[in-house]
């Protein structure tokens, strides 16, 4: 019984460890100004707006989970922005 109870509690508490942080979605910059950075991967458009863990720098941007919107007429196309150290590659969007 005791072996029972052990590996239900052990399936449990290694079930907890693969769950997912649930995504964050912060509020959409509604002025820009300068240069916005996100992870090449997390990038997604429509022709209204850009979505992605916007960060104002390179640093913040490699460690960001949150996610936003951003207006797509007021900033340039995405172009690539270098790597980061835990290997995700960055996108860079300007302000126009």
């Amino acid at each position: 019984m005791k072996l029972l109870a052990c590996s239900i509690a052990l399936t449990l508490v290694m079930l907890a460890g693969c769950s997912t942080t649930p995504t964050t979605y912060v509020a959409a910059t509604s002025s820009p100004t300068g240069a916005m950075f996100c992870w090449k991967t997390r990038m997604s458009s429509d022709s209204a707006k850009l979505d992605c863990n916007w960060e104002a720098n390179r640093e913040d941007a490699c460690e960001s989970t949150a996610f936003a919107s951003v207006d797509a007429t007021k900033f340039s196309q995405p172009k690539a922005a270098g790597m980061c150290r835990n290997g995700q590659w960055l996108v860079m969007v300007q302000a126009k």
